[in-house]
């Protein structure tokens, strides 16, 4: 640990909603976390996961190896990995189940509420199954839920003022 190692320009750096580091925990105490670092999914075809999420979706492949690819969009790293493995435990018939406990859905912010029905068009341009755009839980939000190759529900979502102005103050409107 605290080792420094040469940047081989295949080195992703988190600073997306990483806070500035404050006091070190108390030894023993609570984490002292700083942010989101990745998500992981398994999935049973990674060429086509990644393909779907390179050439659909917007990520940058940024690191392949045997069971997984690093995927990248800014600051953001997503991971797939291979669910076919000698080691897995987890059989490829067992796809994503949508009542299951455990992940619900993945969200892509885009910038406007059109840009989400322009996502819509793209989508069926590449034949990726999706449902009807509808708006959000709060007004001027807009969002389109699309599926992966296993069945797991994503969406191009965009999220409006009003939403981002209680997402800032939100302990002191009852959401934190």
């Amino acid at each position: 640990m605290g080792l420094q190692r040469k940047a081989t320009g295949r080195t992703v750096t988190m600073t997306a909603r990483v806070q500035a580091p404050g006091p070190p925990a108390e030894k023993h105490g609570r984490p002292r976390v700083l942010g989101e670092s990745r998500l992981g999914l398994r999935v049973t075809d990674l060429d086509r996961s990644a393909r779907l999420n390179v050439e659909v979706v917007g990520f940058r492949e940024h690191v392949r190896v045997r069971d997984e690819v690093i995927l990248s969009c800014g600051p953001w790293v997503f991971a797939l990995y291979s669910s076919v493995r000698r080691d897995s435990h987890v059989r490829v018939c067992d796809l994503y189940e949508v009542g299951r406990a455990g992940l619900h859905h993945l969200a892509f912010a885009l910038g406007s509420a059109e840009e989400v029905d322009d996502a819509a068009v793209w989508l069926d341009q590449h034949n990726v199954r999706r449902k009807k755009v509808r708006p959000g839980f709060t007004p001027g939000s807009r969002f389109v839920t699309f599926y992966d190759p296993d069945g797991i529900p994503c969406e191009y979502y965009y999220m409006d003022a009003a939403l981002r102005g209680l997402v800032r103050h939100g302990s002191e409107r009852g959401l934190g």
